[in-house]
């Protein structure tokens, strides 16, 4: 899983075969491990879902960053992760996770923006996921787990910073920490150009083009950038802690050996934009206003736009 990916940005008006997808990822990264066809198939056909109902660019629905790509993404983690925690530690994480795991990843946003104030999306989402794996056959237990799986994705936000609370709360399955850390880890596990990728979207999602004026779409994206320090320092700081929740201490130490081993250049990557920007607000606000001299047409051509003024910024920082 060291492997770069290419981050695509071009969303399509039909849907991919994700079964095929699947299968060529999964075989190319553990080869080893066979993953029963009802788990294909439920998980294909999570995926399907979220594209239809998110990940359409012509739907009202459409969402730029909770959306099939998205659910995709975090599957992939999640069997990096996987992968991690069954070498070092066996006897907490076996073959049978992976399919867990995938399946948890590719449902945890299956409901979005439900309308409901008593529930959240990760509990409508988890009861969904939970039902269809017992319509296909899975066990009340495995139903369980992936919907405990699913809870441990939820967020909290405050001036504190964006927290996982539901990750050391109840039951020590390590599955729950496999895809609460493969949906929020994903700047530190993949590098700057997966921040870059997902920082204009995450913006321009929950920040409509139409609400703002282009200025203050500018401010605004520089400023979550500039976010994305604390937001990183803190999920480097709860690793330590989320794993002392589920393993013992000397597993603890194996574990953290790989995922520095791993994912430590990326990290790094990701450290130093970070850096370069937060010490040049002017600059990112500068090369932001040369692409976006005007309010864009789309949604997604604010996200392009906005994703080549960051690579452009952190380019002109890095010369400079």
């Amino acid at each position: 899983m060291e492997r770069q990916r290419p981050i695509e940005l071009e969303d399509s008006d039909t849907p991919p075969d994700y079964r095929n997808k699947l299968l060529s990822d999964l075989s190319e990264h553990i080869p080893e491990v066979s993953i029963s066809p009802k788990a294909i198939n439920l998980t294909t056909q999570l995926l399907d879902h979220m594209w239809t109902m998110y990940g359409d660019p012509d739907k009202d629905t459409y969402l730029l960053y909770h959306n099939d790509e998205h659910a995709y993404d975090v599957l992939l983690r999640a069997v990096a992760v996987t992968t991690i925690l069954r070498e070092v530690a066996p006897s907490y994480v076996d073959q049978r996770d992976y399919e867990l795991a995938i399946i948890a990843a590719a449902g945890h946003d299956f409901v979005q923006k439900n309308p409901f104030d008593d529930i959240t999306d990760e509990e409508l989402s988890a009861q969904q996921v939970s039902k269809l794996m017992r319509q296909s056959g899975f066990h009340k237990r495995e139903a369980k787990r992936v919907y405990d799986a699913i809870i441990a994705t939820t967020t909290t936000h405050s001036e504190d910073g964006v927290h996982q609370t539901h990750v050391r709360r109840g039951k020590r399955d390590p599955l729950k920490l496999i895809v609460a850390s493969a949906d929020i880890q994903a700047t530190t596990m993949e590098g700057k150009m997966r921040m870059l990728t997902d920082v204009p979207r995450l913006y321009f999602e929950t920040h409509p083009l139409k609400s703002s004026s282009l200025t203050e779409h500018i401010e605004g994206m520089t400023k979550f950038l500039q976010d994305q320090k604390r937001f990183v320092s803190q999920r480097l700081e709860s690793v330590h802690d989320d794993l002392e929740y589920y393993f013992d201490e000397a597993t603890v130490v194996a574990i953290e050996e790989q995922y520095r081993e791993k994912f430590r250049n990326h990290g790094r990557s990701v450290l130093e934009v970070i850096k370069d920007v937060g010490s040049a607000t002017s600059a990112v606000s500068e090369i932001l206003a040369q692409h976006m001299t005007e309010l864009p047409s789309t949604p997604l051509r604010a996200v392009k736009l906005a994703r080549q003024a960051l690579l452009d910024t952190v380019a002109s920082l890095h010369n400079h």
